[in-house]
């Protein structure tokens, strides 16, 4: 039998419950985390939002609005990396970026200006706002797998527990007719 053979036999015995998986965990913490991430980066955008748009008329709020463009595009591609990381998906190569260097000769305004991208802007601001709504769903959905799960793990326990020290059996048919 061949070394390969060999391993192959190995893994086919080699049981791989969700369980024992540590991707199971890494997901579900992903998912408990989606509601306080999805607060936070929901509160960051709206809020820079309607101050740059507030703030417009002195001046401070046009780049201020470049800024959270700048600050939800670093939110969008964290998530993204989170994700990656957590599915085990490789890292895509990295685009080749203008350098400021380059454009000497032009103002920090202009640079900022030529830098927007009026539809990836929206998309991410679209995707945290979506986080937001998605957040509170996943965040709901795990606490109640986990309330079940634990429930079920927990309930021929508790119905020991019952049965011996109130004569109460709590999976009997007609207990509450």
């Amino acid at each position: 039998m061949k070394a390969v053979e060999a391993t192959n036999v190995a893994k086919a015995g080699k049981v791989n419950w969700a369980l024992f998986n540590p991707k199971t965990y890494a997901t579900i913490l992903y998912l408990l985390l989606a509601l306080p991430l999805g607060i936070i980066y929901f509160t960051v955008a709206i809020t820079g939002l309607t101050l740059s748009i507030a703030l417009t008329p002195v001046f401070v709020g046009i780049p201020m609005f470049f800024g959270m463009a700048k600050l939800l595009n670093g939110i969008v591609s964290f998530e993204q990396g989170l994700i990656r990381h957590i599915l085990g998906l490789p890292v895509p190569p990295a685009a080749a970026l203008n350098h400021p260097s380059a454009e000497v000769g032009s103002n920090w305004f202009m640079r900022m200006v030529k830098g927007f991208d009026g539809g990836l802007f929206i998309r991410n601001l679209m995707l945290v706002l979506l986080r937001f709504v998605t957040g509170i769903v996943f965040f709901a959905v795990m606490i109640v797998a986990l309330a079940l799960g634990i429930g079920f793990i927990a309930l021929p326990v508790v119905h020991i527990v019952l049965m011996n020290e109130y004569k109460l059996d709590i999976l009997e048919n007609n207990l509450f007719t």
